[in-house]
């Protein structure tokens, strides 16, 4: 191994070590998981250099679960506002206002997406079966301020770490793991969100770029997933 090469792969390492203590990365879930997909891509294209349009099967079979995994994970990592129970599927006390106390109380059957006009944060509100015309009524509310425009887009919470080490065609590769996902005003790049916990920025020299590819996404996706290759540059 020449100086070059050895620098080459000491670029590459600090990079992994980045990405191994990002605190933006997710949770591990059933969902993907996002810092093994980042931590793969670079590994696959940077240390084993892999030839262009193999990348994508060697990824699948790194990654748990192998092509569901892999599509699992960059829906994972695609930038949108979630609230923290956004995954919670039943339940919650009713809102309704009562005369004699200030809400119902009585478990939710009825679920309402209800927005903050302010920031367009938003959250599920539950209603019980007895308030069902409460129910209606905020759901037709909501309707007519996201159809009046009144609602601003909020902020993204979620995703956008994987453009902050990979340059790829993330957009494309978003709407094929996640149908109808739009991309965010305020960029796909998590480093670019001012609501975002940012991490010290070390120098960015691995970048992977697009490339005709031969993967073909399984489970459900239909397509060709475009292969990476590692360039070096200057800072």
């Amino acid at each position: 191994m020449d100086g070059r090469d050895l620098r080459r792969t000491l670029d590459i390492h600090a990079v992994l070590a980045r990405a191994y203590a990002d605190p933006r990365f997710p949770a591990p879930s059933a969902t993907g998981d996002v810092r093994m997909f980042i931590v793969n891509a670079i590994w696959v294209a940077g240390i084993e250099r892999v030839p262009d349009g193999g990348w994508y099967t060697r990824m699948c079979e790194l990654l748990p679960r192998g092509s569901d995994g892999f599509w699992r994970a960059v829906a994972e990592d695609a930038p949108r506002f979630e609230p923290d129970d956004v995954k919670r599927t039943w339940g919650g006390p009713c809102p309704a206002p009562m005369v004699r106390r200030a809400a119902c109380g009585k478990p939710g059957k009825i679920r309402v997406r209800v927005a903050d006009p302010a920031d367009g944060t938003w959250h599920y509100d539950w209603y019980c079966r007895k308030h069902e015309e409460a129910a209606t009524a905020e759901m037709t509310r909501q309707q007519t301020l996201r159809a009046t425009g009144v609602i601003p887009e909020p902020m993204p919470n979620r995703g956008g770490v994987g453009p902050s080490y990979l340059s790829w065609s993330w957009p494309e590769q978003y709407v094929r793991a996640r149908p109808g996902w739009e991309p965010p005003s305020v960029g796909i790049c998590a480093d670019d969100w001012p609501v975002m916990e940012r991490v010290t920025p070390a120098p960015r020299k691995p970048s992977l770029v697009a490339l005709p590819g031969e993967g073909q996404p399984g489970d459900g996706y239909s397509g060709e997933s475009p292969s990476l290759r590692l360039i070096i540059g200057d800072v």
